[in-house]
């Protein structure tokens, strides 16, 4: 019943949404193989040749359906043609663009963005020749405060390159050589969808945004770059820059983007969450080769960071006034030639939950090296590497919190069994509270005193297969990950319930992180074989989380809070019951083995 009212509601809630969204819109058609612009664009007979055409005459909520084929912009955003360079798609607030059309489409539903290649391209003057280029494919300029955007869904855009040193106002927005790409700014965007490919700029090579609220969804933003101009401005984010904005970045690719401070993704002030990304083989000529964070409120979840270079933070580099989450993550293989091959961080409110730091590689601090406020709470470390200390973590003039994270086979050039191979601190752990970690050395290599707070030492954790972290499957956040511990692990039951922060609820996999009523050491939470069918007698105190793939009976008496959750039946025999002002759950869901 629960399902069925839950999907009665979301087809509800996506009806009312479409009936809002299609009131008073008309579509605009555009084809590239018409002969000109002279019909009136509201079908693929009648089309439009060009798209700045059928922009002309959008209005708030309309659309425009571009059919496959190469479109470049043919005027700039005052409506000239006397400066080719400043030529660019510039995009009206609340007008919808999308590609991907075959020409005979009826509804957007029906249009393949994949095969149906839709191309804006920069490259207006000589064909590879980047100096003759359009400074920004698209742009947007909304004007302050305002609520309306644009959407970009479905294009290979292409061709940016904002060299010229030179700014034009448009709408109350001074706009620069920044977004070769892609240049937002203000209002609510939508970048979905889209190749965002060869692109340059000062910053922001592939995609700029200021003061807005914008979701980038799905998108591949690859080969783009930023470069530093002659007075030494510009190189931050060769995929994507963001300044002052409240922003969702989900579900991309990028790589094999180059600049100076964050190759992939810069981060500068707002309220920013990404989440489920793929950021792997970008390259920093200064600090972060996956992602530069500078001040502001950031989620970071699900994503891999990967194969990553910088000097320093080779994975992610943070600094100044910002508070950042960073959970369930995977940073492996990034190599920082100074500082953090995982992560550097400076002056930064950082809390780590639930991630993997698996073969990053620095001068100091392979895994993390942090001059920050940091806590470290369920991570796995494993097969990091510093050329001089610190393979696995590397703390300094800093206040550290490290619950619950397990340390192994971290190393100072190769070698796993030196003093700081997994963890130094250049205090000596004097600013650190170190509890309940499973450590790869002796207990003297912590200055930690007689009392081990929880800590193991050279115990090793048992992981599934350390030498394949993805399991078979080649799938992260799955139930065959290698370092994933098992049933004998010194890590089972061994972490400290009471060390974990209110918003650490569940593991890396999603799965309940309090099992068994204790907590694991690591980023994965052990986790029994499912049963197809689970008793549960009478008696006190029941509490936790109950699964089964089948059925689950119970005459307890649940004193805690509870959850059953099982596929097909739930079934409270006589006896059971729930004492007076406590939680119980009951979810037809169950689990699979």
């Amino acid at each position: 019943m629960k399902s069925k009212l839950n999907i009665l509601f979301i087809t509800l809630f996506y009806n009312i949404l479409n009936i809002n969204s299609s009131k008073c819109q008309t579509v605009y058609y555009v084809d590239s193989s018409v002969p000109n612009n002279s019909s009136n664009g509201l079908s693929w007979i009648n089309a439009k040749k060009d798209i700045q055409d059928a922009i002309k005459i959008a209005n708030t909520g309309d659309e425009i359906w571009v059919k496959a084929g190469i479109y470049k912009p043919t005027e700039t955003p005052y409506q000239t043609t006397d400066s080719p360079r400043n030529f660019t798609f510039y995009v009206k607030s609340g007008v919808s663009i999308y590609g991907g059309f075959s020409g005979t489409e009826t509804l957007r539903e029906q249009r393949d963005f994949v095969n149906n290649t839709t191309v804006l391209s920069g490259d207006i003057g000589l064909e590879n020749y980047e100096n003759d280029n359009c400074f920004h494919v698209i742009l947007a300029s909304a004007s302050s405060g305002s609520s309306l955007g644009v959407k970009i869904d479905g294009f290979t855009i292409k061709g940016g390159y904002s060299n010229s040193g030179r700014y034009i106002n448009i709408n109350g927005n001074d706009i620069f050589d920044y977004g070769g790409g892609i240049a937002l700014y203000n209002g609510r965007n939508n970048i979905s969808n889209n190749i965002i490919v060869g692109c340059s700029a000062l910053m922001g090579g592939g995609l700029f945004m200021i003061r807005g609220q914008n979701t980038i969804f799905n998108n591949k933003i690859i080969d783009n770059k930023t470069f530093i101009d002659r007075n030494g401005s510009g190189g931050y984010g060769g995929g994507l820059y963001t300044q002052d904005c409240s922003s969702l970045i989900n579900n991309n690719l990028f790589t094999n983007n180059l600049g100076a401070w964050g190759a992939a993704v810069s981060l500068y002030n707002g309220n920013n969450q990404m989440e489920n990304n793929t950021i792997k083989e970008n390259i920093a000529s200064n600090s972060g080769g996956g992602i530069y964070i500078d001040n502001g409120v950031n989620n970071i979840k699900n994503n891999l960071i990967s194969k990553n270079s910088a000097y320093n933070g080779a994975g992610l580099n943070l600094l100044g006034n910002t508070s950042t989450l960073l959970n369930k993550n995977i940073l492996s293989e990034n190599n920082a030639s100074n500082l953090g091959g995982g992560i550097y961080t400076y002056s930064a409110n950082l809390e780590i939950y639930n991630n993997l730091f698996v073969s990053n590689s620095a001068l100091r601090g392979g895994g993390i090296l942090s001059n920050a406020t940091t806590s470290i709470i369920n991570n796995t470390f494993v097969n990091n590497n510093a050329s001089v200390v610190g393979g696995g973590l590397f703390m300094t003039y800093a206040n550290f919190t490290l619950f619950n994270n397990i340390f192994w086979n971290n190393k100072i050039n190769n070698q796993n069994n030196l003093f700081g191979a997994d963890v130094y601190d250049y205090f000596y752990f004097s600013n650190s509270d170190i509890r309940s970690n499973l450590l790869q050395l002796s207990s003297e290599n912590y200055n930690i005193g007689p009392n081990p707070k929880g800590n193991l030492f050279l115990l090793n954790p048992q992981f599934l297969n350390i030498n394949d972290f993805l399991g078979p499957d080649n799938i992260f956040f799955t139930a065959d990950d290698g370092l994933q511990i098992q049933t004998n692990s010194p890590a089972k039951n061994s972490g400290n319930i009471t060390l974990l922060p209110t918003n650490l609820t569940t593991d890396i996999t999603g799965s309940s992180r309090i099992q068994e009523n204790i907590v694991d050491m690591g980023a994965y939470e052990f986790k029994n074989p499912c049963p197809t069918t689970l008793s549960i007698p009478t008696g006190e105190g029941n509490s936790g989380v109950f699964l089964a793939s089948g059925y689950i009976q119970s005459s307890a008496t649940v004193a805690n809070p509870t959850i059953y959750s099982s596929s097909k039946a739930i079934i409270l025999n006589p006896g059971f019951q729930v004492i007076t002002n406590r939680n119980f759950t009951a979810i037809i869901e169950g689990c699979t083995n």
